[in-house]
Formats: C-alpha cells, sequence, structure tokens
C-alpha cells in the first residue's frame, strides 16, 4: 500500500516556517506539483522570466545561490485503511521514498530531520514508521546552493564548461554545454511516495536468457531477499506469462539466505528484436516472496528473450566493434540521446515517448544515452523495450577529470551505481554500460598537447571500480571504458569507436598517442565531404549544426529581432567557437542574408551532410555503427539536435530517415566514376531491378539505366559502376538529379546530385501547396525541380509524414499532418520553404479542422 505524494506542495525561499505544524495554512509558499522544480515554479507565477526567452538564462543566475524548501501535508491514514492498529513493528515498516532529490538536500518530516541527501541519481529511503502521525503530517525538503557542497573542493580538477560539476552528482549538462546554456535545476525531479510494506522483501531480482533457440529458451532468474528472521520459512516462486498465460515456473524452499537462482524452460521462445529486424515481444516476469505462507512481496517486470553480444574482435583476430542481436549482425543506426528539458521534473511522460517514436520512425534502432545527462525516467526504458530500440546507456561522467581519489565520491558513484544498475537491468532494451563520455580521450590529448599535467583522475572508476561492480550486479552485459575507446589515440578508427569530430570542429585524423591536437578550421577543414575517408568500426557520435525551425526560434527571441547575426541570435549558439557554423555554410551553401534563410540553410546543410555521412557508414562493410549527435534538444537551441525543443523534426531528421531505411540506393562518388551501392539490412535476401534515371531540373529525362541486384541479408554490394559521362548520358551535371529506384518498390527511391549546391545551376521554381485542413493534408506540386520542400507548421508536436524533401517537375506529394497523439492538428499557419525558390510569408488557415480551406502558396525571393 502506497500514497503518491504528488499535490499539496507549497515553494519557499530562504526560511519554511511550521516545519512541525500540519494545521498552519501555509498561503506564503508557491504551489507546484511534485515532481517540479524552482524555475518552472518561479515561471508559472510570474516570479521569473522565463529562462529560454531572450537572454534571460543569464538574469536568472540568483537562482542556483539562494536555499529553496518544498513543503507539504499530507494525511497518512489511509496507510493504515483497512488495517487493525499500526503497523507491527517487527513485520512491517513504513517507508518514505523520495526517488531523486535534485542535488544537496535534506528531508523533515514533522520538525524531525531524517537525512541528506546529495546524489540526485539514489533514491532517499527512510523508515519513518515511529514518526509517522496517524492524520496529519508535514514534509519538508531544504535543498542548499551547490555551491555549499564545491566551496571546500579543489576545483583545479580540469573540466569543460565548469570547474565545479566534477564535485557533484548532478546532471552534469545543468551547469552549461556547447548546446546548452548554465541551468542548474533545483528540485524534487522523480515522484515522492510512502509506502507501508512488509519488512520481509525482495533485495534483489536479476533475469537473464542463458540460452535460446528456436525450441527452447533457459531464463535464469537470480533472487536474493532481505528482512528474513531464522525462524521463517520462506519459499521464492518465480513465473513467465506471455498474453496472460503462465508458461514456466520454478519454486524453491528455503530460499538460502544469500539467495539463489532458478532455472525457466520456456519452449517455443518469442525473441525480442529491434523493431527493424521482426517484433520486440515481451513476456511477463513475476517472482513472489512467501514468509510463513504469506506473500510478503512480488517483483513484476516485462522481459524480453534475446541475447545480445558485443564483438570487438574478428573471425580473423582483427579490431571489430559490431552488435550480434539473437545471433544476428545488427548495424546499429540511431542518435545520441540527451535530457529532454533543462528542468526535466517538468517533463511528462508524453513527451519522452513522444520523441522516442520518431526514433523509430526515423528507422534508428539504437539510443546512446549520453554521460553528461541523466539515467532516464522508467518509462523511458519500459518505451524503448516496447518499441524495439536498444540503449547504450552511458555512466554519467563527462569530458572531466572526476576526483576518484576522494572516499566519500567514489562511496557515493557506487550507491548510484548499484540503484541504477539494479533498477535497469532487466529491460531487454539495455545493451551496453559505458564508462564515460570522452574523458579518456580528451586526458590523453590535452596531455600530450601540454595543457594537463596532472594524473587521470577518475580512471580507477572506469577501469577498476565500474567493471568490479557491474561483474556483481550485471556479468551479462558488456562494458565499455569510455566513448571513444580503443586503439592508437582512444579516438582510432581502427579499433573500438570513434567519434568522428573532423567534420564540424575540424580535427585532423588520424592522430596517435602522444600527439598534439591538430585542427583545421577552414571551410574544407569542417566540411562533411571528410566523412568519406572515415572507416571507423563504429561511429558513436557525428554531427553537424543546425537552426530550429523558424517558428521555434521566433517563439524565444525578442519580437525586433530580424538579423541572423543579431547577439540574440548568436545567444542560442553555446558553441565556444560558433564561427564554425559559418565555416559550414560557407563551404555548402554560401551565407544567408535573413533570418529565415538562415534557418533553411543550416538545416540544409545539416541534412546534406548527414546524408552524405550515413550513408558512406552504412555501405562501406568496416563500420557496423552509425550514431548521430544528437537526435533531441534540451532548450530552443541552434544545436546538432534532429528534432528541435517544439518537438519539430528538422530538414535533417528526414534526411537521416530515409539514409537508415532498411535497404538502401545510394551513389557513391569515386574520382571521375560513381558507384551503385544496395545495403541490405534485413534478414531476407534481397533481389530486384534498379532503375538509374537522370532527369535536367526542367523534368527533361537524360537518361534511363537498369541494373540487376541480388544482394544478401546484411550485406552491402556494389552493383555497378558508372563513368560520369554515361550516366549523364551528355546532360549538365550541374542541372541533373539521378532518382535511384526499385522495381517492385523493395527499397524507398533516392535522389542524387553530382554536384554541391554551390555548383548547381538551378532555375527558380514554383511550388503550389494546397491545404486541406479537415483531412491534415498538404498536397504540393512544382513546374521545376524544387530543392528541400520543407513545412513549418509553425506549432510545437507537430509531425509531416514526409518534409524537407526535393520536388521533382509533374510530381504530385501529398503530405499528412499529426499532432503527438496521432490526431489532426488544428493550424492557424502553414510556411511553406524551398531553396531555389523563396519563402512563403504563410497560409491562414479557418478556425478549425472541419473548415477546408484551399491555399494557393508560390515562391517569392531566392534565398541564395
Amino acid at each position: 500500500m502506497q500514497l503518491e505524494l504528488t499535490k499539496g506542495w507549497k515553494l519557499h525561499r530562504g526560511v519554511c516556517p511550521h516545519l512541525d505544524n500540519p494545521a498552519w495554512t501555509d498561503d506564503t509558499g508557491l504551489p507546484l506539483d511534485v515532481p517540479g522544480d524552482v524555475h518552472t515554479t518561479l515561471t508559472v507565477h510570474g516570479h521569473l522570466a522565463h529562462p529560454f526567452f531572450g537572454r534571460n538564462a543569464e538574469a536568472c543566475r540568483w537562482v542556483e545561490d539562494e536555499v529553496w524548501w518544498f513543503r507539504t501535508t499530507f494525511d497518512a491514514s489511509p496507510l493504515w485503511s483497512g488495517q487493525a492498529g499500526l503497523p507491527a513493528p517487527l513485520t512491517e515498516c513504513i517507508e518514505l521514498v523520495c526517488e531523486g532529490l535534485d542535488t544537496m538536500a535534506t528531508v523533515y518530516l514533522n520538525g524531525l530531520e531524517l537525512g541528506r541527501s546529495d546524489n540526485m541519481f539514489v533514491p532517499f529511503v527512510a523508515d519513518v514508521t515511529p514518526y509517522v502521525q496517524h492524520g496529519a503530517n508535514v514534509l519538508a525538503i531544504r535543498f542548499d546552493p551547490p555551491a555549499t557542497h564545491t566551496r571546500s573542493k579543489d576545483l583545479r580538477l580540469w573540466s569543460a564548461f565548469s570547474r565545479e560539476r566534477p564535485w557533484l552528482r548532478k546532471c552534469q549538462r545543468d551547469f552549461g554545454w556547447d548546446w546548452c546554456p548554465r541551468l542548474p535545476a533545483i528540485g524534487i525531479w522523480r515522484p515522492v511516495r510512502l509506502q507501508r510494506r512488509p519488512r520481509q522483501r525482495w533485495r534483489d531480482v536479476y533475469a537473464w536468457t542463458a540460452a535460446l533457440t528456436e525450441q527452447l529458451a533457459e531464463v535464469r532468474v537470480q533472487v536474493a531477499a532481505a528482512g528474513m528472521a531464522a525462524t521463517q520459512t520462506v519459499r521464492a516462486s518465480v513465473q513467465l506469462r506471455a498474453d496472460g498465460r503462465v508458461i514456466a515456473t520454478a519454486t524453491v524452499q528455503p530460499l538460502p539466505a544469500h539467495g539463489t537462482t532458478l532455472t525457466l524452460h520456456v519452449p517455443q521462445p518469442r525473441r525480442w528484436w529491434t523493431h527493424d529486424l521482426g517484433e520486440p515481444y515481451l513476456y511477463t516476469l513475476e517472482a513472489q516472496l512467501w514468509v510463513d505462507g504469506q506473500c510478503a512481496d512480488t517483483y513484476r517486470c516485462s522481459l524480453g528473450l534475446r541475447t545480445l553480444r558485443l564483438r570487438t574482435e574478428s573471425e580473423q583476430g582483427k579490431p571489430a566493434f559490431a552488435f550480434e542481436l539473437n545471433g544476428v549482425p545488427l548495424f546499429a543506426k540511431g542518435a545520441n540521446w540527451i535530457p529532454v528539458d533543462s528542468f526535466h521534473a517538468a517533463v511528462p511522460d508524453s513527451r519522452v515517448q513522444h520523441l522516442l517514436q520518431l526514433a523509430v520512425e526515423a528507422n534508428m534502432n539504437m539510443l546512446r544515452v549520453w554521460g553528461g545527462g541523466l539515467y532516464e525516467r522508467d518509462a523511458f526504458y519500459e518505451a524503448c523495450d516496447r518499441l524495439g530500440l536498444l540503449v547504450w546507456q552511458d555512466f554519467l561522467f563527462a569530458c572531466a577529470l572526476y576526483p576518484d581519489f576522494n572516499r566519500e565520491f567514489v562511496a557515493s558513484v557506487q550507491a548510484e551505481v548499484a540503484a541504477n544498475v539494479r533498477r535497469l537491468r532487466n529491460h531487454p532494451c539495455l545493451a551496453l554500460w559505458c564508462g564515460n563520455n570522452e574523458n579518456d580521450w580528451l586526458y590523453e590529448l590535452q596531455a600530450a598537447s601540454g595543457q594537463l599535467h596532472s594524473p587521470f583522475y577518475g580512471a580507477r572508476l572506469y577501469h577498476e571500480h565500474l567493471p568490479r561492480w557491474l561483474a556483481e550486479l550485471d556479468p551479462q552485459r558488456p562494458y565499455w571504458p569510455s566513448s571513444p575507446y580503443g586503439g592508437n589515440d582512444h579516438n582510432d578508427m581502427a579499433a573500438g569507436d570513434h567519434h568522428n569530430w573532423q567534420v564540424w570542429h575540424g580535427h585532423v585524423y588520424p592522430r596517435r598517442f602522444g600527439e598534439k591536437e591538430r585542427l583545421e578550421q577552414t571551410p574544407a577543414g569542417v566540411s562533411y565531404r571528410h566523412y568519406a575517408h572515415c572507416t571507423a568500426l563504429f561511429v558513436s557520435e557525428y554531427g553537424i549544426q543546425s537552426a530550429p525551425h523558424l517558428s521555434t526560434l521566433r517563439t524565444w527571441l525578442p519580437a525586433d529581432v530580424h538579423d541572423w547575426r543579431h547577439p540574440e541570435v548568436a545567444f542560442r549558439n553555446k558553441d565556444p567557437q560558433p564561427q564554425k557554423l559559418e565555416l559550414t555554410l560557407l563551404g555548402s551553401t554560401g551565407l544567408p542574408d535573413s533570418l529565415e534563410a538562415f534557418v533553411l540553410l543550416t538545416q540544409f546543410a545539416q541534412a546534406e551532410g548527414l546524408k552524405f555521412g550515413s550513408e558512406h557508414f552504412r555501405r562501406q562493410g568496416a563500420t557496423q555503427g552509425a550514431l548521430i549527435w544528437q537526435l533531441n534538444d534540451c532548450w530552443p537551441g541552434i544545436t546538432w539536435s534532429l528534432i528541435d525543443y517544439h518537438r519539430l523534426p528538422k530538414a535533417a531528421y528526414y534526411a537521416v530517415r530515409r539514409s537508415f531505411a532498411p535497404r538502401l540506393l545510394s551513389l557513391a562518388p569515386t574520382d571521375n566514376d560513381w558507384t551503385l551501392w544496395l545495403v541490405n539490412d534485413t534478414l531476407q535476401p534481397f533481389a530486384d531491378t534498379v532503375h538509374v534515371e537522370v532527369w535536367d531540373a526542367w523534368g527533361r529525362p537524360l537518361a534511363h539505366h537498369t541494373v540487376s541486384a541480388q544482394v544478401p541479408a546484411h550485406a552491402s554490394v556494389c552493383l555497378h559502376r558508372f563513368r560520369e559521362e554515361a550516366l549523364l548520358n551528355g546532360g549538365p551535371a550541374s542541372q541533373a538529379v539521378v532518382r535511384l529506384s526499385c522495381e517492385h518498390g523493395n527499397a524507398p527511391a533516392n535522389l542524387v546530385y553530382l554536384r554541391d549546391w554551390l555548383d548547381m545551376e538551378l532555375p527558380e521554381a514554383r511550388v503550389i501547396a494546397t491545404w486541406s485542413a479537415d483531412r491534415g493534408q498538404v498536397t504540393l506540386q512544382t513546374d521545376r525541380l524544387a530543392r528541400m520542400v520543407t513545412l513549418d507548421p509553425g506549432q510545437p508536436d507537430i509531425t509531416c509524414s514526409d518534409n524537407a524533401f526535393d520536388l521533382l517537375p509533374g510530381e504530385q506529394r501529398v503530405v499528412q499532418l499529426r499532432s503527438a497523439c496521432g490526431q489532426v492538428p488544428v493550424l492557424p499557419a502553414l510556411t511553406v520553404r524551398w531553396l531555389n525558390g523563396g519563402i512563403t510569408p504563410g497560409v491562414t488557415l479557418g478556425p478549425g479542422p472541419v473548415s477546408t480551406r484551399p491555399a494557393n502558396v508560390e515562391g517569392s525571393e531566392r534565398f541564395c
């Protein structure tokens, strides 16, 4: 029995009166629900301008320097409902559980100080049986400024963006990163509850698939209990259900004090697959603890039957980095996941689930939960289980040296690891534990460059403590010490995983241990064309910046900002070297002449670059994974995200969705030749006829080639090599588009250009768009080739069935719009833009979804 404490909280600044008087009427605090945080509460009640608007993030720094109190009163009598008297002290208890306090917190119940919490990733749990009152109670939590904890610490440890964060077990991104401002959240970021429960309980329930064939699966369940008396009779039983039906059981009596492992045999098992390979089928595992004939505790979770292996060596004994799911090679296609908001406590589960659904629709099968963020909420991993998304989970250390010499710090990390590994290890989506983000690589890089002279603080965590703790807590799952890691540089393409930041940051590869860092920050040095030279085994980060949608950007900018070079726009870009965005534009699109053009051109450059890189990584056989930096945004900034803060997918999202299709047709440049490739990531071999059609920008056919394709499962095959002259049949490359398609539609069509945008000679296109409001559809046509036709719905959480596509003359494209809940959206305006035509001022629609009002939209000005 439990009592959720979500309502009736009040926020106080500095002091909080009447910690022991539930009868006091609190009319001075600001009301809020829990989970909740200080910044959001102050904003809702008008005491703080929204931190995301303009430059307000700088103006609200005072919030992190104050003491804040969260206070509530509650009636605990429901915990005694139906019970005779108080809990029996030897067999029952009442616990206060605070799943996440962010971060320097002291907890009081009825004026009694229960304890302190200084790690937001470790639940605060207190036995309050003697102290909770049958009736009204007061719960208060004081949050001290983070600086009170770090004031006495040695802040000379190297740390990117902030020197105090390595000492704080708090979301590291809170102190600012190169894609978000400094906004340290303060508050109760996960649920709070009182629970009445037997003292006899499960301490551990750990399940894994030990063997798996078509005929039989062997599931092992390791169980251990706590609170047992030597005189009690203890029995453990576990069962597995499929669609509500019990299909396997196991029992042990007596349960040994140290625990035991039970085995379940499952006939004709249904496997858990990533969504691109099959069904992510979930069984239900239930473990019951029986004490003296009474059920004292029940553990229940979804369980996927699957095997997963990380191969770090090939059959020939060479370095490898590749996942195998159920014995099948898996090319990991996905992105890096960051916290979905600077103020994570206020985020509903629905927003997280919507973003995960968008990842699935983009043909992604893996997300990397990045090490500067969070161990995500349960709803995240539960959704990944259901959706068939694998999760690479970093431990939360990023771009810094960490005080592994400090005993209290290491003890706190150990408690953090134990709490979160136990919470997450039974999820079939969880593929890998990783020790940190970039710490090994950056330490060696900076030491070799003479910028660091200290020991590698933190190394014992990643290379000694974490492997030892995981050997006890989750020995069945692979562990990787850092990302990137392996080879001669820790960011070597020939071993381990690789972060490709030659594109965008201008790192010069290859590099070897001991060599100084080399940078080429020029338009050519940061160009996405460098992806063509990347032969990494697994690319766990690669990305390009872009602006959010114009409607998103304008929501958070002052109304008088119209220039893309305005300081307010520059404030949106937290890269310490923001000139790289301009260098990227100079090398790919040219510079814009307006804020509207800035949005379109940065999104185009990002889309073109990630399309180029993703296609390359998939077709060249060495690489077995491509995780883009980054999927989502935590604020409305100019970042590397595929989906902006308003949950509007950018142009690159749609480009990546096409490039991550299970079967991919592509052309690769090789000197003066072009090679035709087909990638088949499915479980079945592929056979079809590939059509290679060449058109000019006016829709006139130039050439038509056919190529027979036979590609095995999990393979990439070069089908044909074209000389450029023969491919074009004498047509001009600067005006040509190549359309790749399969005769039977077994792979999506792909449009390819033989010249970069700056070298193209395209006529101005006239796009006609017709909006059908009752159906939520836009129909588009063009008289000439239109590059990157983009719809901006103008409000959050709207998804298009397709967007940011090229439209051929004579082609009609129907785009379906939907809201996050799958309904036809009501849009006050819709804007259509394209590169070689212009921008429309928007289409004003009727008041509701039933008012069908066609609207013709024509381009009016060129961007370049």
